[in-house]
């Protein structure tokens, strides 16, 4: 591993087949000119370890999968933190495009937090070649001029960055299935760990994918099939859960250009959503379902 690294960036890779192999080919050459970071990918989908070889990148094949072949979350965090040398971890979807400042603001968030939870919005963009990404061409706010991208939604978190060796506890979740990324919010601020917001200071671009890969699924989205499922069991356990208490709104403190500074409390979460641009888009979403309709009902 880099010695001059701050954070190890962690995920697991899809098969890389279609445009699947184009988006994740861009996140990786991004990540590799990212300053102060290591990557460590996780599982043995066909092209990771290929993938890994070729950057220079470590990789560990042998992580906790369920059934359909899905890793496991808690296996993944666990065993990226073990392997991690450096201060900071971050788990990252793989599709996720970087700006080059991303350690350096992991780095200063640390400096104040002994413990805390880094989180940000990012930016959806259509992207279905592979990009030309080298050392001066990764700059992520001239893309998303590029390829005018959208800004995502707010229960959405692509990456969070904590110290390493924090996270020691995490229910049997599936990678890139719902209402995980929520929870882990809501569990943080549950234990008064610090939920951070960087978005005032990260362009972080999302290049969006379909939904095929899930085992069972409807094709359209990651609420569907058996994993989804399993997930809304686990989250029975938390009965004061909801996954619109875990949202970018859920920031304890911010990070601006002035420094940081404590987040206001969220609005009335119905009239949060109302304000939202993504909530059309939210309202085909199954895990929405009981909140809509206490929207509708008022309640």
């Amino acid at each position: 591993m880099n010695s001059s690294s701050l954070t190890t960036l962690f995920c697991s890779m899809k098969a890389f087949d279609g445009h699947n192999a184009i988006i994740q080919n861009n996140a990786l050459d991004n990540w590799r000119y990212v300053p102060g970071v290591t990557v460590v990918l996780l599982g043995n989908d066909p092209g990771t370890a290929e993938a890994a070889q070729e950057r220079g990148f470590l990789h560990i094949p042998d992580i906790a999968v369920s059934e359909y072949g899905t890793p496991q979350l808690n296996a993944m965090f666990a065993v990226a933190q073990a392997a991690a040398v450096t201060p900071f971890v971050c788990y990252i979807n793989g599709d996720i495009l970087l700006p080059k400042d991303f350690a350096e603001t992991v780095q200063a968030v640390g400096r104040d937090f002994e413990k805390f939870l880094m989180i940000g919005t990012h930016w959806k963009v259509d992207i279905t070649t592979r990009l030309p990404i080298d050392g001066t061409t990764c700059n992520t706010t001239a893309l998303l001029r590029e390829y005018k991208g959208e800004k995502g939604a707010i229960v959405g978190i692509d990456y969070f960055a904590f110290p390493t060796g924090m996270i020691d506890y995490m229910p049997e979740f599936y990678i890139g299935r719902p209402g995980w990324d929520n929870w882990l919010i809501w569990e943080s601020k549950r234990r008064s760990i610090p939920v951070v917001d960087v978005s005032a200071m990260l362009t972080v671009l999302h290049q969006n994918h379909g939904y095929h890969h899930v085992p069972g699924g409807n094709g359209r989205d990651w609420n569907s099939g058996p994993e989804s499922a399993r997930h809304k069991e686990i989250f029975k356990a938390y009965p004061e859960f909801d996954p619109w208490y875990g949202t970018i709104l859920h920031a304890t403190h911010k990070l601006t250009s002035t420094g940081f500074h404590l987040a206001e409390p969220p609005p009335d979460l119905r009239h949060a959503l109302i304000r939202d641009a993504q909530w059309k888009a939210l309202q085909a979403s199954g895990i929405l379902s009981n909140l809509r309709q206490r929207v509708v009902e008022g309640v």
